[in-house]
């Protein structure tokens, strides 16, 4: 199995920066991997899978900009838009220009759309369960409160 000293990153060398980054972006690679399959069903790739997500929940019944899903998904906006091309043909969301202003793109999700987004999550769920399963319920919650710390610092 390879270490993060595969991956150019000596460990053990007080380099937690490192080893913190490198490790959720490795994770995050396995997560992928592991979820596809679960997606794929639902005819949705990781990339979709997001962008259908970020504009369920950001954007709610209101839409979101197309540049607000780029932001927040840490996508650029060329990437989001081929997503957004995707998603509007098979009929998962509607990209419209809000009154007044053309210049912005707002992406609603359709019913469609939101039920494919709930099915897939749905069908993520037990592979998500497996996967953190291996820590242990106690590890399990410290990470978890860990990560959310993390992120919402990241936020601000």
């Amino acid at each position: 199995m390879p270490t993060l000293k595969a991956f150019g990153v000596p460990e053990g060398q007080k380099k937690h920066y490192e080893e913190a980054v490198y490790c959720v972006t490795l994770i995050n690679n396995i997560i992928t991997k592991n979820i596809s399959p679960q997606l794929a069903p639902h005819k949705l790739t990781h990339g979709k899978f997001n962008v259908l997500m970020a504009i369920k929940h950001l954007g709610r019944k209101e839409g979101i900009k197309q540049v607000e899903i780029s932001k927040n998904l840490i996508l650029t906006p060329s990437n989001i838009t081929k997503l957004v091309d995707k998603l509007e043909k098979e009929k998962l969301v509607i990209r419209s220009a809000p009154p007044g202003d053309r210049r912005i793109n707002l992406v609603t999700i359709t019913n469609e759309g939101s039920k494919t987004a709930d099915l897939a999550a749905a069908s993520t769920v037990n592979g998500f369960k497996r996967m953190t399963n291996k820590l242990g319920q106690e590890k399990l919650v410290k990470l978890s409160g860990l990560l959310m710390e993390w992120f919402n610092v990241l936020q601000k």
